[in-house]
């Protein structure tokens, strides 16, 4: 008997055009999808998450000519959800121009539009200045389009993104014009801008004057010394900017002295980034009698600057001392600026161990302040861990610990895990790339079934097995805290994936469980499917690489997608 089976997209029931929707990201469902036939447009407009839609990224996509007249042509029906166009490295040309102008023409709302790396010549910084001048556009914009946002926008602008755009000197001279009568700037992101200190000097003078920027982003300028020591002038005038990325600078001895000085004086600054610069020891020793005597910063990064034991033992000696410094990085360069990261010390990258890691354990005896500590990638060895794991026991303010690229093994984790049966406080532990192996897996679920504050553990890659992966299954059972696991790229397998799956039956606390890349098949997926028969909290399943081992794979994966939305949206309800 035949069927009547749908031959396109187009004849299929709007609920399962959904789901393909589902399985499609934003920039695809606006790029291919949107003006194709009106049914189409009508399906996608009553589509939920489009619905949600107001950030798109756009970043490195290569779109041009054609495909950017056929991408704002569908933008335009959307001006009333996307809010925010990342619209990064694209390779605009000029001919392409006229498609944003008219998507843009009718747009009089309050927007985001970041652009950077788009070939934006240096002399459009000029007319930037103008515009800035003028307040007539709209939150942030980019160069290339400054005639067309000058023209129709009417939002007084308050973050301008312009990363990449090969602005110079020139452009830092015309945008510190800008600076001294804009009173709505309050973000300025500059980065990979190559002012030097001519331009440095240009941007220090229009901060003595501003008032209403509070973030500057200057990272790889190529500022150096001279450039730090403009901008320390500044610092010791200007009362409103609180946080300043100088990372990747090429400041030295000189610059990290000159703004050491302004430190001591400041009040206003709350997060500086220093990291990738070569301040080294004798650079750090200022720093170190900066924090004795400031109370404003919280933030201080320092990650890649040859800071050795010497300047390391005066920063441990100042953060003992300091009692509102609760971010000290000298490390994660994969750290997003822009984002907010209270009472954090990052140690990541500087080779503390030994004899620094005592010094550092001595150190949080007697800070009362901080709650983040970062040893992320510093060699660091189960005997290490014995030391971190005594402070533990005794320290009452540390609630994330991030030990991840370390060599603790599975030794380390057994002192790990006996210091949480007591600590009352750490609600974060990151082991990722620790080689616990299944004996370091065993010590911490063993600590799981007592320890009542833990909320996130995270054991990606340490080679854990079938073993490791019962006795965590286990302790699910009656674990009523852990709310997120990870256990992404171990050696998990689909015999194991079944005691997890029993656990989650039984488990209400655990919303989060990642298991990428751990040799899953569809025999896993179903184990998973059994238990969200039952189980309403999972919301996040994580299941990348999982192998497709027969023709009803793609079904299961749907199958479970589906549970976990349904899960999701009874959390939101």
């Amino acid at each position: 008997m035949s069927q009547n089976i749908p031959s396109n997209l187009l004849e299929l029931p709007i609920e399962l055009v959904y789901r393909v929707m589902d399985c499609l990201d934003n920039f695809t469902i606006l790029y291919s999808m949107r003006n194709v036939c009106i049914r189409l447009n009508a399906i996608i407009e009553t589509y939920n998450r489009y619905q949600k839609l107001n950030t798109l990224d756009v970043e490195r996509q290569q779109i041009e000519a054609l495909g950017v007249r056929y991408f704002f042509d569908a933008l335009r029906t959307n001006n009333t959800t996307i809010t925010a166009l990342y619209w990064y490295d694209n390779g605009i040309k000029v001919r392409e121009r006229q498609h944003v102008a008219h998507t843009l023409s009718n747009d009089t709302g309050d927007r985001t539009l970041c652009c950077a790396n788009n070939n934006i010549p240096p002399l459009r910084a000029e007319q930037l200045a103008d515009i800035l001048q003028t307040n007539t556009v709209i939150i942030s914009l980019f160069s290339l389009f400054l005639i067309v946002l000058h023209v129709f926008f009417k939002q007084a602008i308050t973050a301008l993104y312009t990363d990449g755009n090969r602005l110079g000197h020139e452009g830092a001279q015309y945008l510190t014009k800008a600076l001294q009568t804009n009173k709505t700037l309050t973000t300025l992101s500059l980065n990979h801008n190559s002012f030097g200190n001519e331009g440095a000097q240009y941007l220090a003078h229009g901060l003595q004057t501003n008032r209403a920027i509070i973030t500057l982003e200057l990272s790889e300028t190529d500022i150096g010394d001279i450039g730090a020591q403009h901008f320390a002038d500044a610092l010791r005038i200007n009362n409103t900017l609180t946080s300043l990325n100088l990372h990747h600078n090429n400041i030295r001895e000189k610059g990290a002295l000159k703004l050491a000085d302004a430190l001591e004086n400041n009040k206003t600054l709350t997060a500086l980034f220093l990291d990738e610069n070569r301040v080294g020891d004798k650079g750090a020793k200022p720093i170190a009698k900066a924090l004795r005597t400031n109370k404003t910063l919280i933030t201080l990064t320092l990650f890649k600057n040859r800071i050795g034991e010497q300047g390391r033992q005066c920063l441990d000696n100042a953060l003992g001392i300091n009692t509102t410094l609760t971010t000290r990085n000298p490390c994660d360069y994969k750290t997003d600026f822009f984002q907010q990261r209270a009472n954090m010390v990052d140690v990541l990258w500087n080779t503390v161990r030994g004899i620094g890691i005592q010094r550092l354990v001595d150190t949080l005896r007697n800070n009362t302040t901080l709650t983040t500590l970062n040893l992320c990638s510093n060699k660091i060895s189960d005997e290490d861990a014995q030391h971190l794991a005594d402070a533990l026991r005794t320290n009452t303010t540390i609630t994330v610990l991030d030990i991840s690229w370390n060599k603790i093994g599975g030794t380390g984790a057994q002192y790990l895990a006996d210091s949480l049966q007591i600590n009352a406080t750490l609600t974060t532990l990151n082991l990722h790339g620790n080689d616990i192996g299944d004996e370091g897996a065993e010590k911490l679920a063993d600590c799981l079934r007592n320890n009542t504050i833990l909320t996130t553990l995270n054991l990606g890659s340490n080679h854990i097995g079938l073993t490791g992966t019962r006795h965590l299954a286990d302790t699910l059972g009656s674990n009523t805290t852990l709310t997120t696991l990870n256990l992404n790229q171990n050696n998990i397998g689909d015999e194991a994936t079944a005691n997890l799956a029993d656990a989650l039956k039984i488990n209400a606390t655990l919303t989060t469980l990642l298991l990428d890349y751990n040799q899953i098949s569809d025999q896993g997926v179903q184990h998973f499917i059994d238990a969200l028969l039952t189980n309403t909290t999972i919301i996040s399943l994580g299941l990348n690489g999982y192998h497709f081992t027969s023709s009803n794979g793609y079904v299961y994966y749907i199958m479970l997608y589906e549970m976990i939305k349904k899960n999701q949206a009874r959390r939101t309800s």
